[in-house]
């Protein structure tokens, strides 16, 4: 029962932060599914591209009103991005081995995939917790090219791990796309729910089981708690909430690293 509580309290802040940044809840979700819940990292990611990808595109349409997006820039960005998550989740992730031998090393895909995880926590927590604001460069013409590429490694990520990647797409929005902090995080809500909707629907069409009442739960939680976290996003100092949010990250980074390594 107190895991059941503790998942449903973190899938609330899973959509606080998606609400209030347009990024880092995403990467709450998984550490709670493996490790409170217990469910395997590969079932987990199915989990977490269906919360995180829901909570997403409900946030963004609650707060589509308020803000605008370039969406040239968007769909640049989207296609090769749910085009690369959709062959990941369709053909790459079933075909790779259970193990992986690298030389003397031998290592499980779903340790594998918990320690990239990990590292993806440890960047996205430096970056919330650094005290530069981004900012766009004054460049007259933006990279399609650059754009592409970047929805594309994104995608890939996004059908590996199972995260919505939103720490990563806030500042490629700032310094590609040139747009300002709250216009990327709002095309970040987008983007999340159109990279990880797609990965999601592929995986129950291939057969993936969810216990689907936990699932929900889980979902209507996250979802609430984006609810709250675009209200709170006109009260709270974002920055104080960047180096909170960012000091969990890399304290739960941290954990799944030694859990994996030792």
């Amino acid at each position: 029962m107190i895991e059941l509580v503790i998942s449903i309290v973190a899938s609330s802040i899973v959509g606080i932060a998606i609400g209030l940044l347009g990024a880092g809840g995403s990467i709450l979700v998984m550490p709670v599914l493996v490790y409170v819940l217990g469910i395997s990292p590969l079932i987990a990611t199915t989990y977490s591209l269906g919360i995180v990808g829901i909570s997403s595109a409900i946030a963004a349409i609650r707060n589509a009103r308020e803000q605008q997006t370039n969406w040239k820039v968007l769909f640049t960005f989207a296609i090769p991005a749910i085009i690369s998550i959709m062959i990941m989740r369709a053909y790459i992730m079933p075909a790779l081995p259970k193990v992986l031998e690298l030389g003397m090393i031998h290592i499980s895909i779903e340790s594998l995939s918990m320690i990239i995880l990990s590292l993806l926590m440890l960047i996205s927590a430096q970056r919330m917790m650094s005290s530069k604001e981004l900012q766009s460069h004054d460049i007259q013409e933006i990279s399609l090219m650059a754009l592409m590429f970047t929805g594309l490694m994104i995608g890939v990520l996004t059908g590996f791990t199972g995260i919505g990647g939103g720490f990563l797409i806030v500042p490629a929005m700032i310094l590609i796309g040139h747009m300002n902090v709250k216009e990327a995080a709002f095309t970040s809500m987008i983007l999340i729910a159109m990279n990880a909707l797609p990965g999601f629907f592929v995986d129950i069409l291939n057969g993936k089981n969810l216990e689907w009442g936990l699932f929900t739960l889980l979902t209507i939680a996250s979802v609430f708690g984006g609810y709250a976290g675009i209200m709170l996003s006109k009260r709270i100092r974002q920055d104080l909430l960047r180096i909170s949010f960012g000091i969990i990250i890399a304290l739960l980074a941290l954990f799944i690293l030694i859990k994996e390594l030792t």
